[in-house]
């Protein structure tokens, strides 16, 4: 999953090195109430995520990111499992985003509710120390995703400009063809992937597999090996495209000249660049080329049939806009538990912020004369993309030491 914009893209997306299923026993995942066919859950999107609220054992009502791109939930805050008294069955190891580095996680079991739908023993991964650090790069409190496995019988419609989602009993669901188009898709270990046309830099047309991937706040990663960066044309900024499971995820970031999801094109769309050489991983991949996040998604009502391997899509008022990319080069956390504080991440080279002189470890005070303690990391992401030419001040602390600046936003992609 993932950052947008002037932030770090934070993948959530795990892959399982162990062999066979996570679950000794058979799990049915969440269930619906009794006699009930459907069931709409309430969720925030925000910084590019499906925020929704989880409660654990019937005691801590936690948020959690809704993530179709990961196959099982994890609980990133071990001391929660531990104050429930969880019991760990089994030790897996996972692969990161960088998919070299191997992680661990434990195995128990859990009784979850996510609004009317529950599961009295769901199977849930705890990793042995929280490496998403989700509020430093969202600014939110979010203690862990919910994976596939749990929804995987149902089929999920995403709507999200009601930001509601809508379960329904497969037999129930009867889709709308007049105002849906559907496109197939498959479903590998719960995880859905689509077929997407991709129009290369040099203006020839590839057919790729994506992922379809609601933990990703990133519009389109592609994946590609060095021989196949050093022929595409055009503006690449180098630097760190994620972070997420593994560490810091270095790559480019560019645009699409044209991405085509069946009839439904888009032009100039912000790409994460993921240079991949050691393709043994290809089996936990699916062979993908790459994944689709929300800020592509949303562009769409979404229903995803589990089931029938169909996904059914249907443009919204957003489905035109222009794919809006940071204008300043800086990529920004949070510094501190009350998120009040804002650390310059990384700096992309040849940018606004980097001619400046701006660099990494730098604290931010204010932005045009206004504190940052009174921004939220949406707020401040905005604020860096608005407007080409826009003048911003920008006072910082670099070694106990304040410092002002000032420089113009403008489009270096």
């Amino acid at each position: 999953m993932l950052f947008k914009n002037s932030r770090v893209a934070l993948f959530l997306h795990l892959l399982l090195v162990s062999i066979g299923p996570l679950h000794a026993q058979i799990n049915f995942g969440l269930q619906l109430p009794d006699g009930k066919q459907m069931v709409e859950i309430p969720f925030t999107y925000r910084n590019g995520f499906i925020i929704v609220e989880v409660k654990l054992g019937k005691v801590f009502p936690l948020n959690f990111i809704l993530d179709t791109g990961a196959e099982y939930s994890i609980l990133s805050e071990k001391s929660i499992g531990d104050l429930l008294g969880l019991r760990y069955s089994k030790t897996y190891k996972i692969v990161g985003t960088d998919l070299g580095n191997e992680l661990e996680a434990h195995l128990s079991k859990i009784e979850l509710d996510i609004g009317p739908l529950s599961s009295s023993s769901e199977d849930i991964l705890v990793l042995d120390e929280n490496i998403f650090d989700f509020e430093s790069f969202t600014g939110e409190n979010i203690y862990g995703i919910i994976g596939a496995y749990s929804f995987r019988n149902y089929v999920l419609q995403i709507d999200y400009r009601r930001e509601k989602l809508i379960f329904y009993q497969k037999t129930d669901f009867r889709p709308n063809s007049k105002k849906y188009k559907e496109i197939p898709i498959e479903i590998y270990k719960n995880k859905p992937f689509l077929v997407a046309n991709y129009m290369t830099s040099m203006g020839q047309h590839e057919t790729i597999k994506l992922l379809v991937d609601t933990g990703a706040n990133i519009p389109f990663l592609l994946q590609r090996d060095s021989v196949e960066m050093s022929k595409i044309s055009g503006n690449l900024i180098p630097g760190i495209i994620a972070s997420g499971l593994g560490g810091d995820l270095r790559g480019y970031v560019g645009r699409t000249n044209f991405l085509t999801l069946d009839e439904f094109g888009f032009s100039g769309v912000v790409t994460n660049f993921q240079v991949i050489e050691d393709f043994d991983q290809a089996d936990y991949l699916n062979n993908r080329n790459g994944i689709i996040g929300n800020p592509l998604l949303s562009r769409f009502d979404i229903i995803l049939d589990y089931i029938n391997e169909k996904m059914y899509i249907r443009p919204n008022k957003t489905y035109k806009r222009k794919f809006n990319f940071d204008l300043s080069g800086l990529q920004v956390i949070t510094s501190n538990r009350n998120r009040k504080n804002f650390t310059v991440y990384d700096v992309f080279p040849g940018t606004p912020a980097s001619e400046a002189g701006i660099i990494p470890g730098d604290e931010i005070i204010s932005i045009n004369g206004l504190s940052a303690k009174l921004f939220r990391m949406e707020y401040l992401v905005n604020k860096l993309q608005r407007r080409p030419g826009k003048r911003i001040k920008l006072k910082y602390l670099r070694m106990n030491e304040k410092r002002m600046v000032e420089f113009r936003l403008r489009e270096f992609l």
